[in-house]
């Protein structure tokens, strides 16, 4: 049974954006406390629902490899500057469909994060291709959502018991 007492296979396939995100400066300590405590969480909840789908590469890329870079390279600040306003955008909640989406605003987060590796001077080919690479199936996901018809479908899904609730209330 899942979690809210539906079979698995009756549940609504649906794919999550967690922006998981802890500051460049943020302490050991702090960051094994909070790993601790959601990150191992989470990943325990994954491991019991093998179909669970959650899209954590790109910004696991990009912090990967700022911690791993030298604030001297000449590209550092840029990718800062670039890395806090795509974790800080607004893209996840766009792409949540809940209510609402926005194909500019999903895109416009996943390329300041793309830019923020391209920046980095230091950067492996490699990890520059596994940005580019993750940048083009986030984009090639929105493209085919919004032409499916599936984001539309989600925020329609999501508003049904909302305006379920209103017409309820409107009653009383």
């Amino acid at each position: 049974m899942h979690p809210g007492g539906e079979n698995r296979s009756q549940v609504d396939e649906s794919g999550y954006f967690l922006p998981i995100y802890q500051p460049l400066t943020q302490t050991k300590e702090i960051l094994d406390q909070v790993t601790s405590e959601s990150y191992a969480r989470l990943v325990a909840i994954l491991e019991q629902f093998p179909t669970a789908k959650i899209t954590l590469n790109i910004n696991a890329c990009l912090t990967e490899t700022i911690s791993e870079t030298s604030r001297e390279d000449s590209g550092y600040e840029r990718a800062r500057a670039l890395t806090d306003a795509g974790l800080h955008c607004c893209q996840y909640w766009w792409a949540s469909c809940r209510p609402s989406w926005s194909t500019d605003m999903i895109e416009t987060g996943a390329r300041q994060l793309r830019d923020a590796i391209l920046a980095l001077n230091v950067s492996h080919q490699s990890v520059k291709e596994e940005a580019q690479e993750l940048y083009h199936e986030i984009m090639s996901t929105v493209w085919e959502w919004q032409r499916s018809g599936k984001a539309r479908r989600k925020a329609q899904a999501y508003l049904r018991p909302h305006s379920q609730e209103k017409k309820e209330e409107a009653r009383e």
